[in-house]
């Protein structure tokens, strides 16, 4: 009997039931060896090949840091393709990835995902903690992005415009990070309404948390996640942000 266990080396592409049969959309437009994106990419949370895996969000990257998912299911797109699901009360995924230890490198940050709530801060990523360490980014009170690095006592923080973001809405949110410098983009174009002069993050070891704070239970976010891509060593510069977005845009009509 096949099994359904779906591996991380049958991530690649997806289908999607049509009206004449089974059409299958690539994803791997990013992936061409020649360019620094794919060279940079240190983890690629993408959407399964088949049937998805209700335990772990397999990382496509080489690295193979795979997401423990905890409570969030996987829906469906009426195309086919599929997405992660969190209710606003417990659902996280949790990562265990050295790889994303950021601190003085330049890093990128990829998010598609779509708010039920708003008027509230939701936790989109974190790896830190307020006033103490790493980075973390939220779907913020004001309905705007928040990007934050945190060190002892301190934090340095950059956002969108106020009402940039909306409910029941793909949005891709894209950060790019270069030395004290960090950028905000907003389905491919640059939204940084406040920036901040950034300080490396005193450390940045803990897991990575998905639609949940530190603590497993404080700022859950509510709504859908598509797909999650990280890049070190690389600053997305605005027409790479903007490329992006296209392709992943395409994926959740």
């Amino acid at each position: 009997m096949q099994s359904h266990i779906i591996r991380p080396n049958q991530i690649g592409s997806v289908s999607h039931q049509v009206l004449d049969g089974v059409s299958s959309y690539a994803l791997d437009d990013l992936y061409s060896p020649s360019t620094d994106f794919a060279k940079n990419i240190v983890m690629d949370l993408a959407i399964p090949f088949y049937e998805p895996n209700p335990f772990f969000w397999f990382d496509k990257s080489k690295f193979g840091n795979n997401g423990d998912i905890s409570g969030a299911i996987w829906v469906r797109h009426p195309s086919g393709l599929l997405d992660l699901s969190f209710d606003d009360i417990d659902d996280f995924v949790e990562i265990t990835a050295t790889v994303l230890n950021f601190t003085s490198e330049d890093f990128s940050i990829i998010i598609r995902f779509l708010s039920d709530t708003k008027d509230a801060t939701r936790i989109l990523l974190i790896r830190g903690l307020s006033n103490v360490d790493g980075w973390f980014l939220d779907f913020q009170t004001a309905n705007r992005v928040e990007f934050v690095t945190a060190q002892a006592a301190a934090q340095q923080v950059t956002v969108s415009s106020n009402d940039s973001l909306t409910t029941a809405t793909w949005y891709t949110v894209g950060i790019s990070r270069s030395g004290t410098s960090v950028k905000i983009y907003i389905d491919g174009v640059e939204d940084t309404a406040s920036a901040s002069t950034h300080t490396d993050p005193a450390t940045s070891s803990r897991t990575v948390k998905v639609g949940i704070f530190d603590d497993l239970s404080s700022n859950a976010f509510g709504g859908r996640i598509h797909r999650i891509i990280f890049l070190k060593d690389k600053e997305l510069s605005a027409d790479e942000q903007l490329n992006i977005h296209r392709i992943l845009r395409s994926q959740t009509r």
